[in-house]
């Protein structure tokens, strides 16, 4: 392939997708949804996209590996909490990386919204939306999603992002 001068190292590794991904600084949101038993179910996630703004359209990634993702069918309501600094335990635990909630979600702060998913209290900024295509995307699943409500009620100038595997601090201006 021509690489216009760029530093080439040949065939593509197989890591290379994940460190590309690694090295893409992206916030981190808690996507919460009901399973068949009306339990809450939820996953940390760092691939939320607005892919429209009218009508609203969210757009998220999940892997494929898991169980969660088959939860998602044409009309699942979801919620998408995005997180501030402050909020690492929930990410943690959504990632599978401290104590995995229990289906009522006993020591995660939440409320329930309208709909019947959680919203992760304190969150920086939510959403909640009706799922309207799954998409299979080689080892994930696009999930898109319309918009039904949401708000941003904290403001802050410290969101929760990761940046290679790790969580980062914004500098101030």
């Amino acid at each position: 392939p021509l690489s216009h001068g760029l530093p080439s190292r040949g065939a593509m590794s197989r890591s290379l997708p994940t460190t590309l991904r690694n090295r893409w600084v992206a916030g981190v949101a808690v996507v919460t949804v009901l399973d068949a038993d009306g339990g809450f179910r939820g996953v940390s996630v760092s691939s939320v996209v607005v892919v429209s703004i009218e009508p609203p359209i969210v757009a998220l990634s999940l892997s494929s590996d898991g169980s969660v993702h088959r939860l998602f069918v044409s009309g699942t309501m979801f919620a998408v909490s995005m997180l501030d600094r402050s909020r690492t335990f929930p990410a943690d635990r959504f990632a599978g990386r401290a104590p995995v909630p229990d289906a009522a979600f006993t020591g995660v702060p939440h409320v329930v919204h309208a709909s019947g998913v959680p919203v992760i209290e304190g969150a920086i900024g939510w959403c909640v939306a009706a799922v309207t295509q799954v998409i299979p995307a080689g080892d994930h699943v696009l999930i898109l999603g319309e918009v039904q409500d949401g708000a941003t009620p904290e403001d802050t100038d410290d969101p929760l992002v990761t940046y290679e595997g790790r969580y980062r601090a914004l500098e101030a201006e």
